[in-house]
């Protein structure tokens, strides 16, 4: 490549016209530190070779893309990540409980993806009724309040209601409220709509 070996940010952010995928080669940049691809329309899946080999990973900004696929088990092997953004996209599958390995953690954004909900089962082998829609392992919900302090990730279907002002100048500002006596999220410190639970998030 014509990039340096020693390279340690790679960020190529904010361009809607950059299409493409991650190239496997990355994993070569064994001093990368900063991984920054959001807001842009490069596709396809993370290759796993950029978890197992740029294991001096600190932050990594991938969202508001066409990301897809899913998230590789092996990205516990970056212990010292801090920064995990891949919101917005299309990743698919379960959140690897691997991520909760991750105990430099300050901030995961998992929210507006695909991904699958965690089953929670009890003593009694019962699928349990609270959170069916949760994406987040008890893994990483074990990490929040302490080093973690922004865990965003999707509310639960039907917590939400679009809300309409009727304060006078305000017209019609669209807002969302969260349904009374409803937990909008098991595990987080924000959430957002759910992708197609037909709630339309305000333009800000």
């Amino acid at each position: 490549t014509l990039l340096s070996p020693s390279l340690e940010l790679f960020w190529v952010s904010e361009n809607a016209g950059l299409e493409g995928i991650l190239p496997n080669y990355l994993d070569e940049f064994q001093s990368l530190v900063s991984l920054s691809v959001y807001k842009t329309s490069v596709s396809g899946s993370v290759p796993e070779s950029i978890f197992s080999g740029c294991t001096k990973l600190n932050s990594i900004r991938l969202y508001k893309s066409k990301f897809e696929g899913t998230v590789s088990s092996q990205i516990g092997k970056l212990v010292d990540l801090k920064w995990l953004w891949i919101h917005e996209n299309d990743f698919t599958g379960r959140v690897p409980t691997e991520v909760g390995q991750l105990v430099k953690l300050e901030g995961v954004t998992l929210h507006g993806n695909r991904f699958d909900p965690v089953i929670h089962v009890d003593e009694n082998h019962r699928s349990g009724g609270v959170g069916l829609n949760n994406i987040v392992p008890p893994s990483l919900c074990s990490l929040k309040g302490e080093i973690l302090k922004h865990l965003w990730t999707d509310c639960e279907e039907g917590a939400l209601t679009p809300a309409f002002s009727d304060e006078e100048g305000e017209g019609n500002t669209r807002g969302i409220v969260v349904n009374e006596g409803v937990q909008a999220c098991v595990c987080c410190t924000r959430c957002f709509p759910r992708k197609n639970d037909g709630v339309v998030v305000p333009d800000k």
